[in-house]
């Protein structure tokens, strides 16, 4: 077959792009996915150990009405409501409820100031303990803050990177930015100083020092990386 002269001439640019397409990383699954009908509460507690869910009202507030769910999250309402209630048997939580049904806890912690801001800003964030850090996602940059650096530290052109030995939905998951990265993995983590429960493990280095912790999807998550996953059961300790 004999090709028109604009064919030829269109044909070695056409030919480039495709290789140049097929050269670069496939990023697909290398970020964590999020599950989109997680939302923000308080988890009730019976005495006969029936959950019941308050929705977070506009005004970072319960909403006043529980709906009472059956439970196949799998996890030990008991003690999270012991180790991290307050008041009438409730903790603060966000989690996955779907058509009646706990699914997924994927954090609760002892008290945040409003229910609205159990999560932080950003789209991703790994934080913890001795020293105090936290390495957030948001808007392409990656931010470091810790007490020496209450301002924040913005590391700019951060990327969601593929991990070798990534291979599973579990992880781990790397942004690296300018001079910085974060690093999770979906399994279960647990703050050592306020006994929170978080759904990643966290690493994160910057500056040489190399930070260990435990990370949590941030508000933005829902215009960044998020992506309706169902639930994680991811287990273990950070």
């Amino acid at each position: 077959m004999t090709l028109p002269p604009v064919s030829r001439l269109l044909l070695p640019g056409l030919v480039a792009a495709t290789l140049a397409a097929c050269a670069q990383p496939d990023t697909s699954g290398a970020h964590p996915a999020i599950p989109h009908s997680a939302t923000s509460g308080y988890l009730h507690l019976e005495d006969d150990g029936t959950p019941g869910f308050e929705a977070c009202g506009e005004d970072g507030q319960g909403t006043g009405q529980v709906e009472t769910l059956e439970d196949r999250s799998g996890e030990d309402l008991a003690g999270l409501v012991r180790d991290l209630g307050y008041g009438d048997r409730q903790v603060q939580v966000h989690a996955v409820v779907e058509d009646g049904a706990l699914l997924e806890i994927r954090v609760a912690v002892p008290e945040a100031p409003a229910c609205d801001r159990i999560l932080p800003d950003g789209e991703v964030q790994g934080r913890g303990n001795e020293p105090f850090w936290s390495l957030k996602v948001t808007d392409g940059a990656l931010v470091f803050r810790s007490p020496e650096e209450l301002d924040g530290v913005r590391y700019e052109d951060g990327r969601w990177v593929p991990v070798e030995e990534a291979g599973s939905e579990d992880g781990p998951w790397r942004f690296e930015a300018d001079g910085a990265w974060l690093e999770l993995r979906a399994e279960r983590c647990f703050d050592t100083m306020s006994g929170a429960w978080y759904p990643f493990t966290a690493r994160g280095e910057r500056g040489g020092t190399e930070y260990r912790g435990c990370g949590l999807e941030g508000r933005g998550a829902a215009d960044g990386i998020a992506g309706d996953t169902g639930t994680s059961g991811g287990s273990g300790t950070g």
